[in-house]
């Protein structure tokens, strides 16, 4: 249950922090939008597959960093299904067996869940429509579910 991409979590906050204030300084006026980490699993002591308990860790540090810059999170872990969803992602051939990566298709499918929350967002807060609904292609790709809406 480690950060394999350097550093410990207070020190990755803050630099997360740090880029989002110099983007922010440089143009102020652009929206942002930062994706969480995506589930993943890995062998627990017993050689079963779980999901690490960091990647919910480093979501909050994400979310924290982009709420103080006034950017938008989406919360990637949550809109695949939650943690230990990546089970069902390799189970459908979405995801590569590093048990981490989505593959060509999974982030087709992953660009579809995000597409079609970005375009529910807009409308709840827009008078104006959004282009195309992007639920139908959602359903099409995972039958029975619908769109996440609690993912920011």
């Amino acid at each position: 249950d480690s950060l394999n991409f350097g550093g410990d979590l207070p020190r990755y906050g803050a630099q997360v922090t740090e880029v989002l204030r110099r983007a922010r300084r440089a143009v102020p006026d652009a929206s942002c939008l930062i994706l969480g980490p995506l589930d993943r699993l890995e062998r627990g002591p017993e050689g079963g597959l779980r999901s690490p308990s960091v990647v919910q860790r480093v979501a909050a540090a994400q979310r924290q960093a982009a709420l103080a810059a006034g950017c938008a999170f989406w919360d990637s872990q949550a809109a695949m299904g939650g943690p230990g969803s990546m089970r069902d992602w390799l189970a459908r051939g979405l995801a590569i067996k590093d048990l981490v990566h989505l593959n060509a298709r999974g982030s087709e499918r992953f660009a579809e869940r995000l597409e079609a929350a970005l375009l529910a967002r807009l409308a709840a807060v827009s008078d104006v429509a959004p282009p195309g609904p992007a639920a139908p292609a959602f359903r099409r790709h995972w039958p029975g579910a619908s769109p996440p809406s609690r993912c920011w």
